[in-house]
């Protein structure tokens, strides 16, 4: 019981620092048509996304949907992970994302999302 609410206390942490990192984010604060920081923007807002689904699906015990929230998440750090690797960071779209990227922790999501979903195929395998 005790890892199941470290878990769920590193799930809370890892989306309130995304959250932070949206509200960082420079294209939510201007209003023109810039492209500046625009895909680190829409990252942020789908993983927020798949983080709500994730917390619906937990809540309702629904382990099938827990395994999609947690594969959905793991897509989106994957892509994360190789823009990272290509250099592409310091490109003008995923700018923010450079600025508050220390916010994002792509390999503590990476290990915390594996790990629900390896206790979600438990759960559903039984």
């Amino acid at each position: 019981m005790k890892q199941e609410s470290n878990n769920q206390q590193d799930l809370f942490f890892l989306v309130a620092d995304l959250l932070t990192a949206r509200q960082q984010c420079r294209v939510f604060k201007r209003r023109n048509s810039s492209h500046i920081g625009l895909a680190g923007a829409l990252w942020l807002e789908g993983a927020l996304q798949c983080y709500s689904h994730l917390g619906a699906a937990m809540l309702a015990c629904d382990e099938q949907a827990v395994l999609d929230a947690c594969e959905s998440l793991l897509t989106r750090y994957r892509i994360l992970c190789q823009v990272v690797n290509s250099g592409q960071m310091g490109c003008g779209e995923w700018s923010d994302l450079v600025l508050y990227g220390h916010l994002v922790q792509p390999k503590q999501a990476i290990d915390l999302i594996q790990h629900i979903k390896a206790a979600a195929l438990r759960v559903s395998t039984c």
